[in-house]
């Protein structure tokens, strides 16, 4: 997925650290795996996605794990909560 490839910072700068933009809102998240708002709860719901939550208790999904799940798709994930 270029956009996600492009809209984050290297696996080498995300080790190093927390850094603004290593999270993205879930409506972001939905349109960078080109699915919906449900399916991105459901993934993290199923642990697929990993999230943080903002000091006005925002829940924000972290990039690694959006590139973890766009690599294999997210018709690979069931609700169940296993990858297929």
């Amino acid at each position: 997925m270029s956009d996600l490839s492009t809209a984050t910072q290297t696996s080498a700068d995300l080790a190093n650290g927390p850094r603004i933009g290593r999270s993205v809102s879930i409506d972001r998240a939905a349109e960078l795996l080109g699915c919906s708002r449900r399916t991105i709860y459901n993934l993290i719901s199923g642990g697929w996605l990993q999230t943080v939550r903002t000091l006005g208790r925002s829940q924000r999904v972290l990039i690694e794990s959006l590139q973890a799940v766009s690599e294999r798709g997210t018709r690979n994930y069931s609700k169940a909560g296993g990858a297929r």
